[in-house]
């Protein structure tokens, strides 16, 4: 995208086109009109345009808020992150990401975002999450951490036409902050943030006399297609990023150097400039986490595999047009015993002897920086809709039906309100009627008996029509959405066997795959940007802990480094990005815990696991109700742990007691086996 003139009035004026573009404004008022729906609004819509406003509903019955709020998934699925080439270090660094972004999830307020997610998506019909890289958060160890946020749709103003994220050239984001949140977050002075002020349009104006203000944010593409960021609250700019994901670094124009190399030495006049860093320069060797296997021979002339540490060398070959750069250098002359040969120069001094050899030019190993290219915005929609980049909401598929049910709900309150006893007595006849019992008085003419001289007269109307026809709409509701009573907390005859309960309800959940896939789509998605931002960023390595298969805390370690690789043919170190995100397709299923327990429960009682009697199948399936999260699990892992390790060491004794007593019998034999026995662990040792 190109700027022309002013950058502050270019994105008033192409953020104010975005607005009045008809396809936003449609949905800003169905989004409008959707949140009152939820909450229960009265309103009832006109027949057509030209019909004058119908009289609000009496009474309502919100099945809006109960059939969204019953079909909530609050279960966060699990990541999972596969290397496209399956290697040893690539299965390795997949498995560093996703142990990195299962303690996001815990770490993060996933289950609040889940929550409102769950809100937005069915009232809406999308919702947005920002992804970003907060280097303001800082450990002893760390600088910086991931950050998702979670966007009201409301204000997310879209490119118009264009109805995926990714393919936008911009986006705009509308939100509040405080004055001082503003000096905070952009580093700008007093006077610029009093200089920020509230939209006009905001329904809430008076909010400004608290310094709350109105702060937009467009991410745009430049030219070269790289990702910018403007940042601007009434006429005040506030931020402006050129290439947003590039590293930055303050040059000083005077002297040239890096702002900390000219603060510790001040030049004579100062003065810094924010400059793109793509690449760094080591100095040192950088040790990966990541181990290879080389073949080493031992002192017997075994050879066997030993774990080597993997490391990023501080000086790389030098490459042009393809081709490493050769240049002379000064080697030592062997004998055949690889020995250096020894001559005696003029001056008598014993040197050894040097040839001139051609050697690869080496220089200081530089790193590319990664820069990730997506915007940081990421949507889900509810139902995916062509040429939209909202999604259909529940409220829109069930409105027809909330307006029928408000309409036959406020005929039965009227009809139940005008029913009751009606009072007659005789004209002349002196009567008061208690108050609040009959709403209407009759006057008998004269002639009447006596007893007819005053009674009252039972007026009731039918209700039943009214009533199955209600029902009627909020099964047609129900059915449209894919809900079932089973969902809602009704009782349900249709399924009358446990195994028909189950699969009525698997049947329900097939018709809810659509939101499903969109929502696990958008959790891949934040995971995929998660990474990205942490190879962009992360230089220091993130120990992530994790629970290995035998139930013992474990650390594992991600670092951006072990995503380098060098291409020998270009002489250019590069990052491997190539894996796929996805959700695991059991971990909704591991959140439940009471169902994972009664998992292992079965397992156990069917022998799956091993004979129950057996303390090293308990062992196995406490580790397992461990992993569930059963309370006092923890404890009965210790028990039958000490249980297993008892009864090894007590058979340890008993075999040792035996051999002692066959060496005694026989002590040839016994010497003969220990023999065989020590030759054989040698050839496993040598064999692993």
């Amino acid at each position: 995208m190109r700027i022309e003139g002013k950058k502050l009035e270019f994105f008033e004026n192409l953020m104010k086109d975005a607005k009045t573009h008809p396809e936003y404004e449609r949905q800003m008022e169905l989004n409008k009109k959707n949140i009152e729906q939820y909450n229960g609004s009265k309103k009832i819509d006109p027949v057509d345009d030209s019909a004058e406003l119908p009289e609000d509903a009496t009474v309502i019955r919100n099945i809006t808020r109960e059939l969204i709020e019953s079909q909530k998934d609050m279960r966060i699925p699990a990541p999972k992150v596969t290397p496209r080439i399956s290697l040893q270090h690539t299965n390795r660094n997949a498995k560093a990401t996703e142990r990195l972004l299962n303690m996001l999830r815990d770490k993060l307020p996933f289950e609040r975002m889940n929550n409102t997610d769950e809100f937005y998506a069915p009232t809406l019909g999308a919702t947005f999450y920002l992804v970003e890289f907060d280097n303001s958060v800082r450990t002893h160890f760390t600088v910086g951490e991931g950050k998702v946020s979670i966007i009201d749709p409301s204000d997310i103003i879209p490119q118009p036409g264009i109805y995926d994220v990714n393919e936008m050239e911009y986006i705009f984001i509308r939100s509040r902050m405080t004055k001082d949140d503003i000096m905070r977050t952009y580093g700008v002075s007093l006077n610029t943030a009093e200089q920020a002020e509230i939209d006009p349009e905001d329904e809430d104006v008076s909010l400004e006399q608290y310094n709350v203000v109105t702060v937009y944010t467009c991410f745009w593409r430049n030219e070269d297609g790289a990702v910018c960021k403007y940042v601007w609250s009434g006429d005040t700019e506030l931020q402006d990023v050129d290439d947003y994901y590039a590293r930055k670094k303050y040059i000083c124009r005077c002297c040239g150097k890096r702002k900390e190399l000219c603060e510790e030495n001040p030049c004579s006049n100062p003065d810094y400039e924010m400059q793109d860093e793509d690449y760094e320069e080591l100095t040192e060797d950088i040790i990966l986490p990541d181990y290879a296997y080389e073949d080493v021979m031992t002192p017997t002339g075994a050879v066997i595999k030993q774990k080597v540490q993997k490391k990023i060398p501080a000086f790389s070959p030098v490459y042009k047009d393809g081709e490493p750069v050769m240049e002379e250098a000064d080697e030592p002359v062997l004998d055949d015993t690889g020995e250096p040969l020894m001559q005696r120069t003029p001056t008598g001094a014993v040197l050894p002897q040097m040839r001139k050899v051609l050697r690869p030019k080496t220089a200081p190993t530089k790193l590319p920086y990664y820069k990730p290219k997506r915007l940081p915005v990421i949507c889900r929609r509810n139902v995916s809709v062509p040429k939209s980049l909202y999604g259909q909401s529940d409220c829109e598929v069930i409105r027809p039906q909330q307006q029928e049910i408000n309409k036959l709900e406020s005929r039965i309150h009227d009809k139940l309100m005008r029913s009751g006893a009606i009072e007659f007595h005789r004209r002349g006849v002196a009567y008061n009627v208690s108050g609040g019992i009959f709403d209407q008085s009759i006057e008998v003419p004269e002639g009447q008996i006596a007893r007819d001289c005053v009674g009252s007269i039972t007026c009731e109307m039918s209700i039943q029509q009214d009533m199955q026809q209600s029902e009627r709409q909020y099964e047609m509701a129900k059915r449209n959405i894919g809900i079932t009573d089973s969902y809602v907390g009704e009782r349900d005859n249709t399924a009358q066997s446990g195994v028909a309960k189950q699969q009525q309800v698997l049947q329900s959940s097939g018709r809810l795959e659509s939101k499903r896939v969109e929502k696990y789509a958008a959790y891949a998605d934040i995971d995929r940007a998660m990474f990205e931002l942490y190879l962009a960023y992360a230089d220091e390595p993130r120990n992530v802990p994790y629970t290995d298969d035998e139930g013992d805390a474990q650390v594992d370690v991600f670092s951006r480094y072990s995503f380098l690789e060098f291409d020998a043919v270009h002489g250019e170190w590069y990052y491997n990005d190539d894996y796929t995100f996805a959700v695991e397709a059991n971990g909704s299923l591991e959140q439940q815990r009471d169902m994972m327990w009664q998992m292992n429960a079965n397992d156990l009682t069917s022998g799956a696991m091993g004979n129950p009697a057996d303390p090293n199948t308990m062992l196995l399936y406490w580790r397992l109700q461990e992993k569930a999260h059963r309370p006092n699990a923890q404890i009965m892992v210790s028990h039958f742990r000490k249980l297993v390790t008892d009864l090894q060491n007590a058979q340890m004794m008993a075999d040792q007691e035996q051999n002692a007593g066959e060496s005694r019998q026989n002590p040839t034999n016994i010497a003969a086996k220990t023999e065989n026995n020590t030759g054989k662990n040698q050839e496993v040792k040598q064999n692993v």
